[in-house]
């Protein structure tokens, strides 16, 4: 899904790029012709420092441009909502937007199927409004894998050309994995599919 108060005529896109596979799969579907950067937030997430190594690895084997943005919460749960997590992200990316590059696509790997309210398609089209006034129309937010649910980007992902032993998925940044976190559940679950 694209939200945005018209179509946005642009080959360069920015995308929030967390070294994890729904970030990766939505990486994936831009053009490769296109003027593609990713963008990694440290916002002192516990796995920042995994996460910003898969997220080298992807943009460095997709040949994509990377750049990284430093920020603070004052305190990030081990695991579980982040509350504010994807108005945080879409900030910093738009304010990591370099003026001179004309219109931006601003790309998020937002899917379905959790219950966060920062990922459903009312979240998305309140964030473009703002947006649109804080960028006269110049930054249009795409989520394409907005109506995915997590299988669907798992499937995906499996019959494509989708490395994902490039990506890293772990919630309480635990190297091995913890385990018990969503994200190591999707990772079990995608080691019994493949």
């Amino acid at each position: 899904m694209t939200a945005g108060a018209g179509k946005l005529a642009s080959t360069h896109a920015l995308v929030l790029l967390s070294g994890g596979i729904d970030s990766f799969v939505a990486l994936t579907l831009l053009p490769s012709s296109w003027d593609r950067e990713a963008l990694f937030v440290d916002y002192g997430q516990p796995a920042a420092a995994l996460e910003r190594s898969a997220s080298r690895a992807i943009a460095h084997e997709t040949g994509v441009r990377w750049r990284e943005v430093v920020a603070s919460i004052s305190e990030v749960p081990m695991r579980g909502e982040i509350v504010g997590r994807n108005a945080l992200l879409f900030a910093i990316a738009h304010a990591a937007i370099s003026g001179n590059q004309g219109s931006t696509l601003l790309v998020a790997g937002l899917h379905s199927g959790v219950p966060y309210s920062d990922c459903s398609p009312e979240f998305v089209e309140q964030s473009q409004r703002l947006l649109d006034i804080q960028s006269a129309g110049q930054v249009q937010i795409s989520c394409p894998l907005l109506a995915w649910t997590k299988s669907d980007i798992i499937d995906y992902a499996l019959g494509s050309s989708v490395d994902l032993s490039l990506t890293y998925s772990c919630e309480a940044g635990d190297a091995d994995g913890c385990g018990n976190c969503e994200s190591c559940l999707d990772r079990k679950r995608i080691d019994v599919r493949s």
